[in-house]
């Protein structure tokens, strides 16, 4: 999934980060990553992750802070997921989802070999190219860490009760992605933000406006770019299309 942007030297490729199959990039993606002398990516997938910011302070637990029937079914399949009994009352709601999500997604198949963003960088690395990082790790997470409580309650219940449903939109990412299906990414942003729309706005659209600088310093750039973000990114109210246009510097999609 890619587009353009017409008086720059910047092309966006649109990616899902993990998938239950290897994914093909089209021949006009390959063009681009053949051409291009700078990788952009949302961040440095190889850094470490520093986790202090998912614990609770030095006397507060999981339990107790959100809803009982709630903690037993996360503490029941954290438990069946083999996490690590040590791990689980320290950290706050949001990680203890990110975390069974996935554990859940990769007894799926789902990892991150098979997605676009890890395929694209090791094609970088290889052939020794300028990497550009628009954030780093934990600023990819910090939506879901500055949450209300009630979102990151509702986060968890999702994974941990409805399990089946959430792995079903893993899915239908990797599925709309091989059809380069836009209608089916913005459908699912609208309804990832309709649920949790402090956590996903910011998620998305907050995070958006926050690559500006970087996605503008590329645009400027004489050097032949290609920027690695998830599709979810490129539709939608607060788009990167939508933000590089006020900027004066036009999208267009140029398909898969």
């Amino acid at each position: 999934m890619l587009w353009t942007v017409p008086n720059s030297s910047l092309t966006i490729l649109g990616s899902v980060h993990v998938s239950n199959i290897p994914l093909t990039l089209s021949e006009a993606a390959q063009r681009s990553i053949d051409a291009a002398n700078v990788f952009a990516f949302e961040a440095n997938f190889d850094a470490a992750l520093e986790l202090a910011f998912t614990r609770y302070p030095a006397g507060a637990q999981l339990r107790g802070n959100i809803n009982e029937d709630l903690y037993d079914d996360a503490k029941s399949l954290w438990t069946r997921l083999d996490c690590s009994e040590d791990d689980f009352d320290g950290h706050f709601p949001w990680w203890i989802a990110f975390v069974l999500m996935n554990k859940l997604s990769s007894q799926r198949g789902f990892t991150s070999t098979n997605g676009i963003d890890r395929k694209v960088l090791e094609i970088a690395k290889q052939k020794k190219k300028s990497l550009f990082f628009l954030e780093s790790l934990s600023a990819g997470l910090m939506p879901f860490a500055n949450a209300p409580v009630r979102e990151q309650e509702f986060f968890l219940a999702r994974i941990a009760q409805h399990t089946d449903e959430c792995l079903a939109e893993i899915e239908a990412l990797v599925g709309a992605w091989q059809c380069s299906d836009l209608r089916a990414f913005a459908r699912l942003s609208t309804k990832s933000i309709g649920l949790m729309p402090k956590s996903y706005g910011a998620a998305l659209g907050g995070r958006n406006y926050a690559w500006r600088k970087g996605l503008l310093r590329l645009a400027r750039s004489n050097k032949k770019s290609i920027v690695i973000v998830g599709a979810l990114h490129m539709v939608g109210v607060d788009s990167v299309p939508q933000l590089l246009a006020k900027e004066g510097y036009e999208c267009i999609y140029a398909g898969d």
